[in-house]
């Protein structure tokens, strides 16, 4: 009898279980939850559910986990495990996890008026940094090439990056019957003529007449007009000194190389039994052993131009565009280099032709036409803002971020900024002080990794993160 009710009790207390664990299953399958929503935990940290594959409890979520808005882990996790993560975990409003209903960042939210959101930091050269610039659409050779360099500042404390300053700047390859050539990158313009180059910082002034360029030179600077035609104009003679290749010498190469010595063994019968190559020789056995050694010294010559400063007088003259700036700005730093030749050797090793890795290390088909381009990070009090690149401009709204083709356009005492997005095209004014002005709101379509994949040419998966912003006036960062 007490057996009988011992196993009775025993199946009670187990049914009684088993009820419990599938009741908190079904309430935690039902349980809503918050996507990009921080969750304010005890142990002081936030977290936040940026994504889910799905409504299903066995669905992959990525949670990432900020401390004083500095982000410490990023991870995949199941959506069944979220109740235990948030737990005692509320909202900025006080709510827990599932006391709203669930909404994700599919739709357009807006960020509140005159304030940016309190978003975690990225720091410079980090995982996160170069994640956010592959999601939102530049190139992953720029990103990489980039990130590492960011990488680099912060670890050396050294930046290779030449210094430069928010505001209007050129593009493209122009030149002018009379043989003057100039090449424009965002910090300098290179001056060829009769073979010297020279580069030289230079400045652009917009005014509602009209925009000048002014190349930095002694002992005055060489000016020229931007037309409406997108040609250059300038006048006189001009004198400057640049380098020049003058001749050729060949130089001694030195290097590691391989040396091969050979030696004579003679052997005993005995020992010749293991060797299937000795010859006899009398009563014993010779046999030939080579030894391999690497050895520092001579391994051939090399031809090595020489330069030398000359100065030259040339006049400027009518200039057109003949095309794009022929390499990108990052080629010059050598995490651009590193980058650059990746990305190339990707394309042979795929059966590519050199052209095809020549275009791709040089980013010959995202290179910017001729003409006005922007540089810096410009925003405004909605939260919106703008960070121009070379190739592109990142719109910004919350942490939804989207890079785009730009233009820019000088129609009589305007200059228009067109931003190149067939779903939310946006045009703003560049007035002269330097801001940026558009009226109503824009609706940032920014996307984020959330896996990966085995293919290659689409290694990364995205979720849509979507935000709108008012635009209003942009004025450079650090700036009032």
């Amino acid at each position: 009898m007490l057996r009988t009710i011992g196993r009775f009790s025993l199946v009670q207390i187990a049914v009684v279980i088993l009820v419990t664990l599938l009741c908190a299953a079904v309430l935690a399958a039902q349980e809503p939850l918050e996507l990009n929503v921080a969750y304010h935990c005890p142990d002081g940290t936030d977290k936040i559910v940026a994504s889910c594959a799905s409504n299903t409890q066995s669905a992959m979520c990525f949670l990432r986990e900020t401390r004083n808005g500095l982000i410490t882990l990023e991870t995949f996790k199941r959506r069944s495990e979220m109740g235990d993560l948030l737990k005692g975990c509320t909202t900025k409003a006080g709510a827990t996890p599932g006391a709203t209903s669930s909404q994700t960042n599919h739709a357009a939210q807006p960020a509140p008026p005159g304030q940016t959101q309190n978003l975690p930091q990225v720091q410079p050269g980090s995982k996160m940094e170069l994640r956010r610039c592959i999601a939102s659409g530049r190139s992953q050779r720029i990103c990489f090439s980039e990130v590492m360099g960011n990488g680099f500042d912060q670890m050396t404390g050294v930046s290779l990056k030449s210094p430069s300053t928010a505001g209007l700047r050129m593009t493209g390859d122009y030149s002018a019957a009379t043989g003057f050539r100039l090449i424009f990158t965002p910090d300098k313009a290179v001056m060829t003529c009769h073979g010297a180059s020279s580069p030289q910082p230079y400045v652009l002034e917009a005014t509602d007449a009209q925009a000048i360029i002014k190349i930095q030179r002694e002992p005055k600077p060489i000016v020229l007009v931007l037309r409406q035609d997108g040609k250059l104009e300038g006048s006189g003679p001009i004198r400057f000194s640049g380098i020049v290749a003058g001749g050729s010498r060949s130089e001694q190469t030195m290097g590691e190389s391989s040396k091969t010595t050979t030696t004579q063994r003679e052997l005993t019968p005995l020992e010749a039994q293991n060797y299937p190559d000795a010859k006899q020789n009398g009563q014993v056995f010779n046999t030939t052993e080579s030894a391999t050694e690497m050895v520092y010294g001579p391994t051939g010559s090399r031809t090595v131009t020489q330069y030398s400063t000359k100065t030259v007088d040339c006049n400027v003259g009518l200039m057109t565009a003949n095309g794009p700036t022929p390499l990108p700005p990052d080629i010059e730093s050598p995490f651009g280099q590193i980058t650059a030749i990746f990305s190339g050797m990707s394309v042979l090793m795929e059966g590519g032709s050199t052209k095809k890795a020549t275009a791709k290390m040089l980013e010959i088909d995202k290179a910017a036409a001729p003409g006005l381009r922007m540089t810096g990070r410009y925003s405004g009090q909605g939260g919106f803002s703008i960070t121009f690149h070379p190739e592109s401009a990142t719109l910004a709204c919350g942490d939804a971020e989207h890079a785009l083709e730009y233009s820019m356009q000088k129609t009589g005492s305007q200059i228009l900024l067109k931003i190149h997005d067939p779903a939310n095209p946006l045009t703003l004014q560049v007035k002269p002080d330097g801001s940026l002005f558009a009226d109503g709101d824009i609706e940032v379509r920014g996307r984020e990794i959330v896996g990966t994949t085995e293919d290659p040419k689409n290694p990364f998966v995205f979720a849509p993160k979507v935000h709108r912003c008012p635009v209003g006036r942009l004025i450079p960062a650090g700036q009032t």
